[in-house]
């Protein structure tokens, strides 16, 4: 279906994800459940392989682990996080973990609809200011000058006096430049030299590794850190 949205579920309560499922598939055709979770733990993994757009999570998760605890490990995330909970006095503490929406159990089917029409326009109007706004950098390759969105690149790579771009699309361009000019070119916060031969952009690391020397995993590419920005990253990722 044209425009769907996907979506996880993590619920420690196993009728009650079944029930949000049900209600997804029979109110809100637009968006696709692609995987349920009923721990903190496993909800992480599902979050990272499905990377969905919208997370409909719970407040409480088990006897001493909550959806809280769950957002703080993805400071940086780019999902939607709707609570469905039976705890109504933990409205302020959504808020403050940048919640979208908070909706109570049972679930109401008409605030359902609601919310997730609500998460859809907040969509289509981020999509429309990115298409409008979104800076291009010009990189001149080997075949002509390319103009690519900071969105798109996930890494750049030293390849000797050149400089290999990767790019979202599997796509990788090669700057006739060194390393040195495209960290000149990358003039922005989300983008950091962390090596001598890397230059990452921060809001696509997927995992991070600080024993043994220290790498970043982006797209399934393990990128080295250089001693002196470890701190850099603990305080970006960590702090």
């Amino acid at each position: 279906m044209k425009n769907t949205l996907t979506s996880i579920i993590i619920d420690d309560e196993h009728i009650a994800t079944q029930n949000l499922a049900l209600a997804l598939e029979s109110f809100c055709p637009e968006i696709k459940n692609t995987g349920i979770a009923h721990s903190l733990l496993d909800g992480v993994q599902l979050i990272k392989k499905e990377q969905p757009k919208i997370v409909f999570l719970d407040i409480s998760l088990t006897s001493d682990e909550t959806g809280f605890d769950l957002l703080e490990l993805f400071p940086n995330r780019d999902f939607f996080v709707i609570f469905v909970t039976a705890h109504a006095e933990f409205g302020l503490q959504a808020i403050k973990h940048k919640a979208f929406d908070y909706i109570l159990k049972p679930i109401n089917y008409k605030e359902l609809i609601s919310v997730v029409q609500d998460v859809k326009r907040t969509i289509e109007k981020q999509n429309l200011k990115e298409r409008d706004f979104e800076k291009v950098i010009p990189i001149p390759s080997l075949d002509g000058t390319y103009l690519i969105k900071p969105s798109d690149i996930l890494y750049c790579e030293a390849d000797g006096s050149y400089t290999r771009f990767k790019l979202t699309d599997i796509k990788t361009l090669i700057l006739s430049k060194s390393i040195k000019h495209a960290e000149e070119l990358l003039n922005d916060k989300q983008f950091l030299r962390i090596h001598r031969s890397f230059i990452i952009n921060v809001n696509k690391v997927n995992k991070l590794h600080f024993q043994d020397g220290g790498y970043v995993e982006i797209n399934s590419k393990d990128i080295p850190i250089s001693k002196n920005q470890t701190d850099v990253l603990k305080k970006i990722f960590l702090t």
